[in-house]
């Protein structure tokens, strides 16, 4: 099984619940608690930007709270896709309840007995390193890989053939 962001989250849960994945590949679970600097996402107001029928503060606020700065929040706000994403805003706060406090639920990882691959960009903000080395630490068979080059918006045709190899148990 593969999942990217909070799917990745979603693959992770399903292993650990028991479902029979032989394999688990996860692309940066969005467990983006800094033990240096925490701030709950729950405080940083993405609810009470959509009830205030903002969605587009909402979409950039979320940006935020993945670590962006200013300046990669302003260019994504101005990005031809940027009305797709304010289009999913709705969707973000189910998005950070997967995440919870943002801290990798070692006890449930630790149930996990596949094979894992936990993957990061080079160039992803610290918090995605961080979670893809607490989740292969606290599965009893997981492995890091960092993917050079590459950030949360990963290009397909650098990470399949490391997924294929992974998957065929190399």
């Amino acid at each position: 099984m593969y999942g990217h962001s909070s799917g990745a989250i979603l693959a992770i849960e399903a292993a650990a619940a028991g479902l029979p994945i032989t394999r688990l590949a996860v692309y940066e679970p969005p467990y983006t608690a800094d033990p240096e600097h925490p701030t709950p996402a729950d405080d940083l107001g993405l609810q009470a930007a959509l009830d205030a029928g903002d969605p587009a503060a909402a979409a950039a606020l979320f940006l935020r709270i993945t670590g962006m700065d200013d300046a990669a929040v302003g260019y994504i706000t101005s990005a031809p896709f940027w009305p797709g994403l304010v289009h999913l805003a709705p969707t973000l706060p189910h998005e950070l309840a997967l995440t919870g406090d943002g801290v990798p639920p070692r006890e449930r990882l630790a149930a996990i007995t596949a094979p894992t691959l936990a993957l990061a960009g080079g160039r992803s903000p610290a918090w995605a390193a961080r979670a893809a080395q607490a989740v292969a630490s606290s599965v009893a068979d997981g492995r890091v890989l960092t993917v050079p080059g590459q950030d949360h918006d990963v290009d397909q045709a650098v990470l399949a053939p490391l997924l294929a190899d992974f998957f065929r148990g190399r």
